[in-house]
Formats: structure tokens, C-alpha cells, sequence
């Protein structure tokens, strides 16, 4: 996967001793009953940190090798804020929110998309009204280890702010002089110190949810239940990690697995999920070329026809993405990424693929990577969030002990050092959703209809391919409006039964952030297991959605927003000028914005002008084209 960097910190005297001895007083440790060794710490955050609700932030801490189905000769300290319903916190249900990565921090979701408050340009914070903790109660978790404020060891480093990177720290200190480079405490970077397979952050999340469910003090809902709500690649850990715990709850039953308890699993929900590149992956340049609903034409016809060959060529991606699946189903069908054979053949297509599929939108530096109708540099949702959590203050709050690494590097590179991106389970990820559907559990996939990165037309290529026992009855449910009290249709979708399959308008990657109030009530509506179209019909076996088997609607894009280079996330916000004169010291910076230079004109791309001499044959598809006001005359 592509990896834009955020990472923020404050400068901390290093310790050497556990986290539990560096943070507040008020920390309280409490040791885990059913796992030799591990223990939780928790403690309550101020209120207004983030929002009044109660909440409470602390780690599951695990020394080396006492996970259950796990070598690890490292400590893993994995990061939590649990956030207490408003409404009803003693009978609510749990939701476990996950952003992708691989080694994106949930703390990102947490701040711009569905948590209780956002941080707004005085760096302090102010209420969310969608917060999805209005009537939830809310399990933020940084994992795996070394994502976010998760850790194994604390080692003193350097950020590097050209490129994100954190560079363990030399005996020769600080470079002095260089204003990129800023010392603070961060995890080991050792990518052998962290999960390198979706399976194996699978195990690592099932043993951290058995010691926090069952000894996390200040969880007293009466209500059992857990749903996993996921983002990005989480299109492979909410399935993955959805079956594990299936798994794990028969053993426990059936008696091999003792000392562990059942996990009540109700609900799966998928936002703009990249869940199987061998089935989304061609949908990515269909997308660039003439599927958005937009009309932006992000490759030109020639990239596009290069994109298909480097897909379908002998030695292409697809074979080469084939051979990775055959020798993992050979030689590491249980994925622990320990087989170098493998790990290099999937290195190969995970890389090959993503270079010469997707590389040529990417490449071409116009459209943004997470929404089609913005630039390549992108700062929505907004970065303020960096700066607020580098204040020590902050850091006091949340009793953490090392600085925040908004998407780690190096969990990024484990990953792809398996070719993990390539890989299936012994099952699939697709049989995964299935065996789910058929168990009970309700699955919900979100897009929102401007995503690149993992776009609603590759996602609707994986609902139509769940094979559950009600398979048929879905792909022949047509799309329906989603309505909420707007008079504008959110988006269509098609369910049946458990299953649905959401598009939403008007959205790029991050849902919760451009759509919350649309997001809310599709989370809402899950959970209470009513239609998604109108949240008023309790779901049964025989539901189904009526309406057109494609979803159709043509939509116009805002203007492109102008370009925020933050300092804290110089990769993905700033154009290269403004990179050379912060390196050189002569950018004009305030509250965390570098405001002079401006990006060099012609930056960023104008709407319907990019390419517009090569896509002629587009130009009539103009007339189709509405906005959502347009929509509700017609």
C-alpha cells in the first residue's frame, strides 16, 4: 500500500524503565488473569482532551513470547483510548475502530472522522456532533506494535520531516543546523519487532482483545457484544480478524484452547476496504481512466491501455500475483511470513502491481491519491491533530511515554517485505466475509465514490464475489437510495439480509470525514440492524433492496481545494519548493502552516481541463453530469 506520513513529537528525556513509570501518578496497572505476565494500563483522560465523555487511555502490555500462538522475543505495549457512550455507556454495545496502513494509527480516525471531538487551527479541540461514541462505546487501538503511540522498546530516534521516516538516533546526536530532522522517543523500528502479515496482526489483535476484555476495569456495559469497524487495509484486517476470532471461539468451545474466553462478534463494517488486489486491483486504472462518476480523467487512454497489459501480460501482475498465492497455499498457508521463497515472490507482485498498475495515476501528480477531485497534495482532513498531539500536555493526559508516529514506516515495510499485499489466508478474504455472513454476522462495506486509493468500483467487485449461502439474493438486490433527513440522497445501495454494499456520494477515502452525518447513520443503521436506505425496516432473511443493478448517478466535483503544507506531514501537503526553503531554512511558518512559498503554479490540476485534448470522447458525458441540488429536481 502507499503510505502518506504523518508523524509528530515533542521532544522527551528517554527512559529506560516500563511505560507505567513515566506517566501519570494516576495510572493504574492492573495484571492480567488469564495471560501469564501481561498486564493493563489505564488511565482516565481530563475531560475536554477530547469531548466530556468519560474516557480512559492506557496499553495492553505483553513481555516477550507470552502471546498465545505468537513468537515475539520483543515487549509489545499496544495503545488504547476507550471513550464511553454518552447515551447509555452501562448497556451499549462496543465498537473497535481500526484504521489500514499497514501501521496507520487509529488515532487518525479518531480525530478527523468518527471521534468525539476535531482539532481546529488553535489546536484545541471542539465536539464532533457525529461522533460515533453518541451512542457507542468507543475502543480506539494503535496496532500493531510500533503503530501510533504503540511501542516494543524505547528508543531515542529523529523524524525525519522530508520524508516521515524515524531514524533511530546515532551516538553523534542531533544533526546540528538541519531544521528536518527533530530528536524525540519512538519504538525500536526493528520491522522484525512488529506483525509483518495481516495473519500475523490478526494473532496480535486477538490476544490483545482477550486480555482487554477481560481485565480493562472500567468497561461495565452490560451489553457483551464487540463489532469491528475498519478503513483502507483494514479491508484485510476486518476480515481476517473477524474469522480469527471465529476461529479462536471454537477452539475455546470445543475445549483446545483454554484459559481464554469466547468473543460475542456481532457486526463487521469495511470502509473503502482494499480487501484482495488479485480481484480490485484492474479497478484501479478503470477508475482513473472513465469509471469515476465525475468525469476526471486522471491517465490518459495510453496509460490506461498500459496499465491493462502490465496487468494481463506473461510475467505480469496477475501471474505474478497467481504465483504468490500458490506458493503461499504451498509453503505458509497460515501466513507468519517466515518463508523467504514466498515473502519475495509476493514482495514482487505487491510491488509490481502497484508500480505499473497503479503507478501511472499515481505517478503523474495531479489527482489525489485518497479523492479524484482533489490535488495529489492533499491535507484534508485537516493535520492540526499532529501538533496537538505533540504538546506534553497531551502527552500527560494519554500517560504515554513515547511520540506519535501517525503511520509508521516501519510496520509499512514489514508488510511489504511478505508481499503481504498480495497474499490470501488459507481461506480468502473473500470466504472470510462469507463464513461471517453465514455465522450471524452482520457485514456493512462503505465507499465513498471519489476514493482512488481503494475505489468503490473495486469494492463492489468483492461484495458481488462474497460466495455465502445468500449470494444470488444479493447480486440480484438492486441499489436504492440512501436516505437520510436531508432531501438529497446520501448514496444507493444494495443489501440483502446481513450484506450490504454502500456508495456514498460526494466521499473520498476517509467517509466519517466528508460525509459523517451519512457515515453515522450507516453505522446506525447496522448496528440496529435495520435498511441502510431508510433505517426503518428491520432487517430479516428475505430483505432485499430494490432498484437498478448498477448504480449510475453522475456527479459534479467541487472546486479543487487549495494546497495546507503542514510541516508536520511535508510528504503528502507540500510541493517541492516549499520542502527546498523549509530544508533551507527560509520558509515563512505559522502554527505549524507553512505559508510562503506557495505551491509553483500549475501544481495542482483545474477541473475538467487535465487531459481534456486526449478524453474528447468524454466530453458529451458532460451533459449527465449533476450536482446533488441538480439531483433532486430531476
Amino acid at each position: 500500500m502507499h503510505l502518506w506520513p504523518r508523524i509528530s513529537l515533542l521532544w522527551l528525556g528517554v527512559s529506560g524503565g516500563a511505560h507505567q513509570t513515566v506517566g501519570s501518578d494516576k495510572t493504574t496497572i492492573i495484571y492480567s488473569t488469564i495471560f501469564n505476565g501481561a498486564s493493563v494500563s489505564e488511565k482516565e483522560v481530563p475531560a475536554g482532551v477530547c469531548g466530556e465523555a468519560k474516557s480512559y487511555a492506557g496499553y495492553v502490555n505483553f513481555p516477550p513470547n507470552s502471546m498465545i500462538d505468537v513468537t515475539h522475543d520483543y515487549p509489545i505495549h499496544t495503545f488504547f483510548w476507550y471513550f464511553e457512550s454518552k447515551k447509555d455507556p452501562e448497556n451499549s454495545p462496543l465498537v473497535i475502530w481500526l484504521n489500514g496502513g499497514p501501521g496507520a494509527s487509529s488515532m487518525f480516525g479518531l480525530f478527523t472522522e468518527n471521534g468525539p471531538c476535531y482539532i481546529n487551527r488553535n489546536l484545541t479541540s471542539e465536539p464532533n456532533p457525529w461522533s460515533w461514541n453518541k451512542d457507542y462505546n468507543m475502543l480506539y487501538i494503535d496496532q500493531p506494535v510500533q503503530t501510533g503511540f504503540s511501542y516494543d522498546i524505547i528508543t531515542k530516534g529523529l523524524l525525519d520531516l522530508e520524508t516521515g521516516n524515524i531514524i533511530p538516533e546515532s551516538p553523534n546526536g542531533t544533526p546540528l543546523g538541519n531544521p528536518t530532522k527533530i530528536p524525540g522517543n519512538f519504538s525500536s523500528q526493528n520491522v522484525e519487532s512488529t506483525a509483518n502479515t495481516t495473519e500475523n496482526a490478526a494473532r496480535h489483535f486477538w490476544n490483545f482483545l482477550q486480555v482487554w476484555s477481560q481485565d480493562f476495569s472500567r468497561r461495565n456495559s452490560s451489553d457483551g457484544s464487540i463489532s469491528i469497524w475498519t478503513e483502507s487495509y483494514g479491508g484485510r484486517y476486518g476480515p481476517s480478524f473477524a474469522a480469527f476470532i471465529q476461529q479462536q471461539n471454537a477452539r475455546i468451545q470445543d475445549g483446545s484452547l483454554p484459559d481464554a474466553n469466547v468473543l460475542n462478534l456481532t457486526t463487521l463494517g469495511i470502509i473503502n476496504g482494499c480487501v484482495d488486489l488479485l480481484v480490485q486491483e484492474t479497478s484501479a486504472p478503470e477508475f482513473a481512466f472513465d469509471k469515476n462518476a465525475y468525469n476526471i480523467s486522471g491517465i490518459t487512454s495510453n496509460e490506461y491501455a498500459d496499465a491493462l497489459v502490465a496487468y494481463s501480460k506473461q510475467d505480469g501482475c496477475q501471474d505474478k500475483i497467481l504465483n504468490c498465492l500458490h506458493l503461499g497455499k504451498s509453503l505458509d498457508p497460515r501466513m507468519y511470513g517466515n518463508v523467504t521463497e514466498v515473502n519475495k515472490a509476493c514482495e514482487d507482485a505487491s510491488d509490481f502491481c502497484q508500480n505499473e498498475v497503479e503507478g501511472p495515476y499515481i505517478n503523474r501528480k495531479k489527482w489525489g491519491f485518497y479523492d479524484i477531485a482533489h490535488c495529489y497534495l492533499d491535507s484534508f482532513p485537516g493535520n492540526e491533530y499532529l501538533g496537538y498531539l505533540a504538546d506534553e500536555n497531551i502527552h500527560k493526559a494519554l500517560g504515554v511515554p513515547v511520540n506519535y508516529t501517525d503511520i509508521s514506516s516501519t510496520v509499512g515495510r514489514a508488510f511489504n517485505l511478505t508481499g503481504d499485499y498480495a497474499r490470501r489466508n488459507s481461506h480468502g478474504y473473500l470466504e472470510n466475509i462469507a463464513s461471517l455472513l453465514d455465522s450471524g454476522i452482520r457485514v456493512a462495506m462503505v465507499y465513498g465514490d471519489r476514493d482512488y486509493a481503494c475505489n468503490w468500483i473495486g469494492g463492489e467487485r468483492i461484495s458481488l464475489g462474497v460466495g455465502y449461502a445468500q449470494s444470488n439474493e444479493f447480486n440480484l438486490a438492486g441499489y436504492a437510495d440512501v436516505i437520510t433527513d436531508d432531501p438529497k440522497p446520501a448514496g444507493q445501495v444494495r443489501q440483502h439480509g446481513l450484506f450490504s454494499f454502500t456508495r456514498v456520494y460526494q466521499s473520498g477515502h476517509m467517509v466519517p470525514a466528508y460525509q459523517p452525518k451519512a457515515a453515522y447513520q450507516i453505522l446506525h443503521r447496522t448496528m440496529q440492524n435495520k435498511d441502510i436506505a431508510t433505517g426503518k425496516i428491520p432487517v430479516t432473511g428475505n430483505y432485499s433492496t430494490s432498484g437498478p443493478y448498477k448504480s449510475t448517478t453522475n456527479l459534479k466535483a467541487p472546486p479543487v481545494p487549495p494546497v495546507v503544507c503542514y510541516l508536520r506531514a511535508m510528504p503528502g501537503t507540500c510541493a517541492k519548493n516549499q520542502i527546498d526553503d523549509v530544508k533551507k531554512g527560509t520558509a515563512l511558518i505559522k502554527d505549524g502552516v507553512i505559508v510562503q512559498p506557495l505551491p509553483q503554479a500549475g501544481t495542482c490540476p483545474t477541473l475538467f481541463t487535465s487531459l481534456h485534448e486526449e478524453m474528447q470522447s468524454k466530453a458529451d458525458g458532460e451533459e449527465n453530469m449533476h450536482t446533488l441540488d441538480e439531483l433532486e429536481e430531476l
